[in-house]
Parts: C-alpha cells; sequence; structure tokens
C-alpha cells in the first residue's frame, strides 16, 4: 500500500504489448508516483498479471495504430497534475525522483525535459542520431496533447519547456535510461511493424515533404549527429540509423506515387492473369 504523503502528484502513462521480459523493472522504480497506468495492446503473454500485481491500473486498448482509443481513455483515467509518459524500456534513475519533486513546484512550469539516456545494441554513445540526453517526457495535464504520429504521439500545447540540467553522462542514476535493440537482429525485426506505423502516420505528406524529410534525417545522421566519428560502434549506430531511413523514404515515396500515379500500377493478379489468357 503507497503512503500518498510520500507520492508525487504524477500520473504515469505507458503503452505495452507482450512486454512481460521487461515491464516489472520498469515499474518497480516508479514506487514514487501516485498512480501508474498501463493501456496494454491485447498482450497474449503476462503482462497485465505483472501490472497489477505491481499495483498499476490496466486499460485495454486496440492494437492498432490508431490513437482515438487511447485518446480518449488518456482524457478519463488519471487523476493527477503531471504526467509521465514512458515506454517498457524505460528505467527511471533512483535520483531522479528528487530531482522531478524539485522541478514540478516550480510557478508557471508546464513541461519538463528529463535526463534521456538511450542504449542501443547493448551499448551508447552521448552523441547518436536516433535521440537527443534531453527528452519531453513530464507534462502537466492541462498542457498534454496527443496525436498519431509515430515517435512524437506525445506533445504538449504550451511550447515553453523547463530543461533539467544534464547530469554526467556516467551518473545514470540521474537518467531514463531506454533500453532498446539489445542487438542488430532485434532491431531490423521491428522494421515491418515500424514502417506500417510510419506508412499510417504519414499518409498526408506530399512527395515533396517526403523528400525533406528524408533528406533532414541524413543531414542528421552525417552532419548534426555523426556517432561514427567514434569508430566501428558509432559507424554501426550510424548505419543501422540510415537503414531504416532508407527503408523508410522507400515505402512512403512509393505509396504516394502509386496514390498519385494508379494508371502506373497493376496488379500482380491482373498481370498473371492476363499471361494465362495469351497461353
Amino acid at each position: 500500500m503507497k503512503n500518498d504523503n510520500n507520492l508525487l502528484d504524477i500520473s504515469v502513462y505507458i503503452t505495452v504489448r507482450n512486454e512481460a521480459h521487461r515491464i516489472e523493472a520498469c515499474l518497480i522504480r516508479l514506487s514514487w508516483a501516485k498512480e501508474v497506468i498501463i493501456f496494454d495492446k491485447e498482450s497474449t503473454d503476462n503482462t497485465v498479471d505483472i501490472c497489477k500485481r505491481l499495483g498499476a491500473v490496466v486499460k485495454k486498448i486496440p492494437n492498432t495504430y490508431r490513437t482515438e482509443k487511447l485518446i480518449k481513455l488518456f482524457k478519463k483515467t488519471g487523476s493527477c497534475k503531471w504526467c509521465l509518459f514512458l515506454t517498457a524500456s524505460d528505467l527511471v534513475g533512483e535520483n531522479l525522483k528528487n530531482i522531478i519533486e524539485n522541478s514540478i513546484r516550480r510557478p508557471g512550469v508546464k513541461a519538463i525535459s528529463l535526463p534521456h539516456l538511450s542504449y542501443m545494441f547493448g551499448s551508447y554513445f552521448s552523441v547518436n542520431p536516433f535521440s537527443k540526453n534531453t527528452k519531453v517526457l513530464l507534462i502537466k495535464r492541462e498542457n498534454v496533447y496527443l496525436a498519431d504520429k509515430i515517435h512524437t504521439e506525445v506533445g504538449f500545447l504550451n511550447k515553453e519547456i523547463f530543461k533539467i540540467s544534464q547530469p554526467k553522462i556516467s551518473d545514470h542514476d540521474s537518467y531514463i535510461l531506454h533500453l532498446s535493440n539489445e542487438n542488430a537482429l532485434d532491431f531490423f525485426k521491428k522494421f515491418p511493424r515500424y514502417l506500417e506505423a510510419e506508412a499510417f502516420s504519414c499518409k498526408d505528406l506530399n512527395i515533396k515533404q517526403l523528400v525533406i524529410l528524408f533528406i533532414k534525417n541524413i543531414f542528421n545522421a552525417l552532419i548534426l549527429r555523426p556517432t561514427y566519428v567514434f569508430g566501428i560502434r558509432g559507424l554501426i549506430y550510424t548505419t543501422a540509423y540510415l537503414s531504416y531511413i532508407f527503408a523508410k523514404f522507400s515505402v512512403l515515396a512509393s505509396n504516394k506515387l502509386k496514390e498519385n500515379n494508379p494508371h502506373l500500377y497493376k496488379p500482380y493478379v491482373e498481370i498473371r492473369n492476363q499471361n494465362n489468357k495469351k497461353s
């Protein structure tokens, strides 16, 4: 039973699907939060049982890229002034509790950028194309804005951000550690799922916008955040990022071209049937 007097006025939100192998490690580091709310996307393992055993509130949502149900549930679920958005891959450092407590007491603050350190393939770099070392994850409830854009589902209306000072990279207890893709195969196995989500969230972009986004992503990897300068491990980061960017552009651009020029494309069934008739 939690002692409310020692808890921070924060609702933690985590969307999950089949996260039994790592959700417990995430949740046990959140004992200082007043409530933890899990949006479960039809898990088939014992994710839900683990979450309930650790005191989280579980809400079921469809396993889809559409976020309408999630957005409706968010508006009806949770009572705290502040909302912290995490994933099952996140581990909140022990020192962050006090840092967060001091930050939410600051007058006028509505969005807080937290120290955030991403691990990929079992290691991390302070400079990498996948993410920066700070991320806006703690937002005052009335300032939260949810969307259906992959990787940017959580937004905020008031763009003034309080950024917590960057701790030393070695001080992991003062960061949210994001442990994703323990090896390269894990990364590439997720491509179909991620690319389907990209196709859904970027369906309204035109070809010009897709090309501009493609160029910006390449510039980010090669110029702004050049992990490859750190040697072979860094080069693996860069090539992995670029492989996803190239795959993403290929999927989105080909979908848009087919949508705009249907006369240039024929279903393979139609081609096969034509050839069968000739023979």
